[in-house]
């Protein structure tokens, strides 16, 4: 990578890396194939690269498929991981704002992965995930939590109603486009 042009870092949810599986599996088999897509972009693009905040590490320590692992480990090898310190309180504002407007269930289920939010904050407000229930909680709380205006969410395993694919977006370097925006 030439000097002067800085990493963009993406915030990749360990569901990602789990259904990137080649095997069968349970959970995502139906959509490995853009899941490994999405991946080796990122992996393949010289601008692009991993963010991991401690839980994020955590959970993909614990859900990765043999894809993902031996994709994680050429990241690394390519020095294109970006280690985020220990967890920040900037997802404290997405928590309060659950649990005042959602039901507890919804709530709870943000709560869960408000991690991620907290770590696309620190990094380049950039998520992929196939959790759609979330991004959908999250969109409902754009009104009341402004940090959630800032971030661009994709899912490798949806067809996009506007904008590129997840993977085409990733090959073109995971501009911000306005179709990807969490909050319109």
């Amino acid at each position: 990578m030439s000097p002067h042009k800085r990493r963009i870092s993406l915030v990749v949810d360990a569901s990602v890396g789990r259904a990137a599986s080649e095997e069968a599996v349970d959970s995502g088999a139906h959509c490995g194939h853009p899941c490994r897509e999405a991946l080796k972009a990122i992996r393949n693009h010289e601008q692009l690269e991993m963010a991991f905040s401690p839980r994020l590490w955590e959970e993909w320590k614990r859900n990765q498929s043999r894809f993902s692992h031996k994709w994680l480990t050429q990241m690394y090898a390519r020095k294109k991981v970006h280690r985020l310190p220990e967890e920040t309180n900037r997802h404290d504002g997405v928590e309060k704002a659950a649990a005042s407007t959602l039901t507890p269930r919804q709530a709870n289920a943000v709560t869960k992965d408000s991690h991620l939010i907290a770590a696309a904050l620190e990094a380049d407000l950039r998520v992929i995930s196939l959790d759609e229930t979330v991004r959908g909680l999250l969109v409902a709380l754009c009104d009341v939590c402004a940090d959630l205006g800032r971030l661009y969410w994709t899912n490798p395993c949806n067809a996009p109603q506007t904008g590129p694919s997840c993977a085409v977006w990733l090959e073109n370097g995971a501009p911000r486009e306005e179709p990807l925006k969490l909050c319109p």
